[in-house]
């Protein structure tokens, strides 16, 4: 994925403070919900890169997966159920002075979903079929900065076997060795084919499914 003409943050203390205003604000206006650990990994995936996204970075964050979490939330018959993944894990590299040499390897293993009493019916083939395709991914190696002092990164988003292209807006704060990353998304479930023989209206379910991403990592350069 080629790189546009690099977009560079030129003060951290400065763009983490707007970022965490910026995005608190956004997070009151979409009803985003980051509060409670549920279902937060205890042993990280083990990553086997083998796409571009394969080399060494010179920024490269570790994530913290007692502080980390990665929630979804979908809306059946009127009501929103919560519910998380224990088994994810990405590799990062980025440097908040340039964000030109920024990119990410996130996978997640979509047989850790806990989604409440819908866990197994979520996990079958109407749905994310595991059985075939267990794993979800997005790569990305092109970030810019947003207006409103979040961050953009695009690239591609892979669930149960379809590649979409996919824009994750989020934002960041940085303090001596630690990071904090925060977003929110939403999938529609229908472009990758998930519920779509049983579901195929939003009548029950609909198709927007809700995703926050709380992640905190440790500086490793």
């Amino acid at each position: 994925m080629k790189h546009r003409a690099p977009h560079q943050v030129r003060r951290c203390s400065k763009f983490a403070a707007g970022v965490v205003l910026a995005f608190g604000l956004s997070l009151l206006a979409t009803g985003a919900w980051f509060s409670g650990h549920a279902a937060k990994a205890q042993d990280l995936l083990p990553l086997t890169l083998d796409t571009e996204a394969e080399r060494e970075g010179d920024h490269p964050w570790k994530i913290d997966p007692s502080q980390s979490n990665l929630k979804i939330r979908v809306n059946l018959n009127g009501t929103l159920v919560e519910g998380a993944f224990s088994q994810w894990d990405a590799q990062i590299n980025l440097d908040p002075e340039n964000l030109d040499t920024a990119f990410v390897d996130a996978r997640v293993d979509m047989t850790s979903l806990v989604l409440g009493d819908l866990s197994e019916q979520a996990k079958g083939v109407d749905f994310l079929n595991v059985n075939q395709e267990a794993e979800a991914r997005f790569l990305s190696d092109f970030f810019w900065l947003r207006g409103d002092g979040r961050i953009d990164a695009e690239g591609l988003l892979m669930i149960g076997g379809v590649t979409k292209p996919f824009v994750l807006t989020f934002a960041l704060g940085i303090e001596d060795q630690q990071a904090r990353m925060q977003a929110y998304t939403i999938i529609d479930r229908t472009e990758f084919s998930v519920g779509t023989k049983s579901y195929a209206t939003e009548e029950s379910l609909a198709f927007a499914v809700e995703a926050a991403i709380d992640i905190v990592a440790e500086k490793q350069w």
